[in-house]
């Protein structure tokens, strides 16, 4: 694993409830990590986690930090979340947050 400094991470809010990105976020980034713009994405069910190859078992202790019971991890995307703030393009790891 790497030190949460090493891991830039983007934090999409798919829910319906504002601002939870942003709180995920800034949780993370009080954790050590760098974190980048929170943005939207479209509604899913359930928070996930996905991280580039190489970044397994950084994803899992993402999934810890978020606090959020229940969020699984998920292969890293083939191209940036719908919703994401440019910045993503960056990103090592994203966490959508699901309802």
């Amino acid at each position: 694993t790497r030190a949460p400094a090493d891991i830039k991470v983007s934090v999409l809010n798919a829910k319906e409830v504002a601002g939870v990105a942003k709180t995920t976020s800034d949780t993370l980034q009080a954790a050590g990590y760098a974190t980048l713009t929170p943005g939207n994405a479209p509604a899913q069910t359930g928070t996930t986690v996905h991280c580039k190859a190489g970044f397994e078992s950084d994803a899992t202790a993402l999934a810890t930090a978020t606090g959020i019971a229940g969020a699984t991890v998920q292969a890293f995307p083939a191209s940036v979340p719908t919703g994401a703030q440019p910045d993503a393009a960056t990103a090592d790891c994203f966490i959508i947050l699901g309802k």
